[in-house]
């Protein structure tokens, strides 16, 4: 991950993914953000970089901030497995096998902010130890409003560097 924002390094967490099976691959979050915020702008994509740079409603955001935001963080999908539509829920099964294989990607990030966006995602989410977690509403809910989760989020920057909370975990292999 690289310097992050405002000196702390953020993990963007979704839920997942809406597509035909057929498109999954490794590089598939990667090609929807470049698609979604470098190739065009779509709001969901738009709200997150809002959000985590603390500016509101109302407030355009210019292309090149909004890369740059984009460029300072990681984004992680949750489900690690493409549902078919939007309003089609993970299934149990799906949110148990994301609690299995979530810590493996901490350990690849090395996050000290996670922003978790959604409720739904925020009942099955286990926080791993030593990570600031910050939860939002979800950026594409039709309820969604940018306070109080950017004023939260604002918080939690400062939170991180005044105690230093994050204590990451050594990589495997790693001398």
């Amino acid at each position: 991950m690289t310097e992050g924002l405002s000196g702390v390094r953020v993990l963007a967490l979704g839920e997942s993914h809406y597509a035909e099976p057929e498109f999954a691959s490794a590089t598939f979050t990667t090609e929807v953000v470049r698609e979604c915020v470098y190739e065009g702008r779509v709001a969901y994509f738009t709200k997150v970089a809002k959000l985590l740079r603390g500016i509101g409603a109302g407030v355009y955001m210019p292309d090149d901030a909004l890369r740059d935001t984009w460029d300072r963080i990681a984004f992680y999908n949750y489900i690690q497995q493409m549902l078919p539509a939007p309003r089609i829920r993970p299934t149990d099964a799906m949110w148990k096998e994301a609690q299995e294989i979530f810590p493996s990607a901490i350990e690849r990030l090395q996050p000290q902010l996670i922003v978790v966006m959604g409720k739904n995602l925020r009942e099955w989410f286990v926080p791993p130890q030593g990570v600031e977690v910050c939860f939002t509403e979800h950026p594409s809910s039709s309820s969604f409003s940018y306070e109080p989760w950017s004023t939260d989020i604002q918080s939690a920057y400062s939170q991180v560097l005044a105690n230093n909370s994050f204590k990451p975990t050594p990589l495997r292999g790693a001398a």
